[in-house]
């Protein structure tokens, strides 16, 4: 079972807030949430209702007990309409068509760049053959 101080941590990270922009945007001491979150004082009856009105939609048996899910189930039950809407779909498909393009682009490169160097394998190979064929050799004792 997790600590109160834990999760008022897990709610911090879940929405990207440092306590100190939780302190700025709340009447919470600063100082107090520090001691809270080190786990050296229990959060006061003023500070869990200053938690839950900046966190509407955390659930106050999840933070003040640990039980149940950490979202009220009316807010988990909006982000999973809010997820699927027309306009975000619409985006997400936008995003795959460009990243299938995208795909498609570096491919076509990697073919050129493949033939590009069995090009230079071969004018290599010929060089060496014409070296071999020269008979040249370098005069000894001169």
């Amino acid at each position: 079972m997790s600590t109160f101080a834990e999760r008022l941590r897990k709610v911090l990270d879940h929405y990207y807030i440092t306590p100190y922009k939780l302190a700025k945007e709340t009447t919470i001491n600063y100082m107090s949430l520090s001691h809270i979150l080190s786990g050296k004082f229990y959060p006061s009856y003023g500070v869990i209702c200053s938690l839950l009105e900046r966190f509407p939609e955390v659930s106050s048996t999840w933070l003040i007990l640990g039980k149940d899910s950490m979202f009220q189930e009316t807010y988990i039950k909006t982000e999973i309409v809010s997820s699927s809407s027309p306009d975000l779909i619409e985006a997400k498909n936008s995003v795959i068509a460009a990243q299938g393009e995208i795909i498609r682009l570096k491919d076509e490169k990697i073919e050129r760049l493949t033939e590009e160097l069995r090009a230079f394998k071969a004018a290599a190979e010929l060089l060496g053959k014409e070296k071999k064929n020269d008979g040249v050799t370098s005069p000894k004792g001169k």
